[in-house]
């Protein structure tokens, strides 16, 4: 809160991505009082300045990388030991990534009224002027020439730049982006749930196996399909039993690829028990030797909380 109100003394410009760039300096500083108390939250939850726990903690969640990336290669050293040591099941494996092209299908308007108007803010800082056709050419399946001139026909904003469309953020066309919106949609393919990658059953069965899993014991459940708001979501789950582990249940949990800090399954619904509650009703208590994996895949998640550590499902 310290560093952020700092900034805001020096007059160094904000752009929040969900609120443009016109963000009044008192929900500023409520924000950052609310990171600042969450950041707090969640060292508790990892060990706070234990640094034994926080050592476990971190080495746990460097291999809950590879649980989740089968392509991925990772090895940790921790005072000239090697603590960690993963090799790629799968070295060629596909995911969506946060380079590849955003869909059209993915958006509502008031989010593609965000996405523009963080757009602008960008090029004004730049000092461009950038045509919105640039802007459109960015999004999967609109690229060519082709879907770009047939977008801008459609929406009626052919030759416009950004800046013009968007009336420099004072007064938004929210009919035109209605418009714009239905044509790019129109003229790209919504992405499925393929296309999102899958983590699978024979790299998690590896995973369970390399610690101690019984393999007739190991359960995999793969559950995809496309979500209300047209958006396709990938959810994978996986369990086994470790007779002769410590009686300690391990929960690995994430959300497109990453570890979570906690546990990001916390409730089932708006009223619905999480994830933990689930499994102590099944038996599957903190003291039993179990391994639990829960992950989904999903180009657009809600959070409960500023912190990004709850799921809202």
């Amino acid at each position: 809160m310290h560093f952020i109100s700092g900034l805001m003394t020096q007059g160094v410009p904000f752009v929040v991505a969900e609120l443009g760039n016109k963000v009044p300096p008192f929900q500023l500083h409520l924000w950052a009082a609310f990171a600042e108390e969450e950041r707090r939250r969640i060292s508790e939850r990892t060990g706070g300045l234990n640094p034994g726990r926080r050592e476990g903690r971190f080495l746990q969640i460097a291999d809950g990388y590879a649980w989740f990336n089968p392509h991925l290669a990772i090895s940790v050293r921790w005072d000239g030991e090697t603590l960690v040591e993963s090799a790629p099941s799968q070295p060629d494996w596909r995911k969506w990534k946060p380079s590849d092209p955003t869909s059209a299908h993915w958006y509502d308007e008031a989010r593609l009224e965000r996405y523009l108007a963080a757009h602008l803010a960008r090029a004004q800082d730049l000092g461009r002027d950038r045509p919105l056709r640039e802007i459109v050419a960015e999004f999967r399946g609109l690229s060519s020439s082709a879907k770009q001139k047939a977008v801008a026909e459609e929406s009626g904003t052919a030759r416009l730049s950004l800046a013009e469309f968007l009336g420099d953020g004072d007064a938004i066309d929210h009919a035109g982006i209605t418009r714009l919106l239905a044509a790019m949609q129109h003229h790209s393919r919504p992405a499925g749930t393929a296309d999102l990658g899958t983590i699978g059953r024979d790299h998690l069965l590896a995973r369970f196996t390399a610690c101690g899993v019984q393999s007739e014991t190991f359960k995999y459940k793969r559950v995809a399909g496309i979500g209300e708001n047209g958006v396709p979501v990938v959810i994978e789950t996986a369990f086994g039993w470790c007779p002769d582990a410590e009686p300690v249940r391990r929960i690995v949990a994430g959300v497109n690829w990453s570890v979570a800090l906690g546990n990001p399954f916390r409730s089932f619904g708006r009223d619905g028990e999480g994830l933990e509650a689930v499994l102590n009703q099944q038996r599957a208590g903190r003291a039993e030797p179990i391994v639990v994996v829960a992950h989904l895949a999903s180009p657009r998640v809600e959070f409960s909380d500023r912190g990004k550590t709850a799921l809202v499902l």
